[in-house]
């Protein structure tokens, strides 16, 4: 069952980047360290299947690349949990933290300072560790409540489907392609807008420029009047209809 939800994220593109970082020990232990922080071992819920940090991580990532095709975004979405202990929630509780639900966790660059594979792996595809200490700048992985991310759509949607039993896979796939249509339409109204701005920009230079070149002839023929080029009235003539000939583009005689 935990394949068919996971395929319902998978790109068609598949993130071939993200397998060597799957079997890393830093990753492997997400798979002992269950999502629903110790309430799978309760009598309150009954899961369809085990759902681990690790199944959680792989899912956010796919979802993260199939939205951005970004590789550190990717990445980031694939760590995100890496520092999360077991019972994670159960332990910010007890410490007070129920609403930001970050008490318990190791810093990623901590985590990753011990994992050399893992270190290694960022450094070759040029990911400065650093880069992933602040998982905020990426919004499309960790956004503020109620913005949607890739981190709370997973959470919303595993909860209903594995641990509510509330949606079915297809309800669950409905949603997401629903998700995926809002974005290529709010993507194409956006690059509709950047066009009609870059044509507003370029007809504004160009009427700039069709004013400043008849301006500039008149601006001559007026100074060669004053300094008494039109010494006779047929040189005035000739003058004065070339002034007017650079005033018809602009409408003003």
């Amino acid at each position: 069952m935990m394949t068919e939800y996971l395929n319902l994220f998978v790109d068609r593109e598949y993130p071939d980047f993200l397998n060597r970082y799957l079997i890393t020990k830093t990753m492997k232990r997400l798979k002992y360290v269950t999502q629903f922080c110790g309430c799978d071992y309760t009598n309150l819920y009954q899961p369809k299947f085990l759902y681990t940090r690790f199944d959680h991580s792989l899912i956010v990532a796919h979802m993260t690349w199939h939205f951005t095709h970004d590789k550190k975004e990717t990445l980031a979405a694939l760590l995100h949990d890496i520092g999360t202990p077991c019972f994670a929630h159960t332990i910010d509780f007890l410490l007070g933290d129920s609403i930001n639900q970050e008490s318990s966790e190791e810093t990623l660059s901590d985590v990753i300072a011990r994992d050399e594979e893992l270190k290694r792996y960022l450094k070759e595809d040029d990911i400065p560790i650093e880069d992933l200490s602040n998982l905020e700048q990426f919004p499309i992985l960790e956004n503020h409540s109620p913005r949607l991310c890739t981190d709370r759509l997973d959470g919303v949607l595993h909860t209903c489907y594995i641990w509510l039993h509330t949606n079915s896979l297809s309800e669950i796939k409905e949603v997401y392609d629903s998700i995926e249509n809002l974005r290529v339409r709010l993507k194409k109204s956006v690059d509709e807008e950047i066009k009609r701005e870059t044509e507003h920009r370029m007809l504004i230079a160009n009427i700039s420029h069709d004013l400043k070149t008849p301006i500039t002839s008149i601006k001559g023929y007026v100074e060669g009047i004053k300094d008494g080029v039109a010494d006779t009235p047929e040189m005035l003539s000739v003058i004065l209809t070339r002034y007017r000939l650079r005033l018809i583009p602009l409408r003003l005689w």
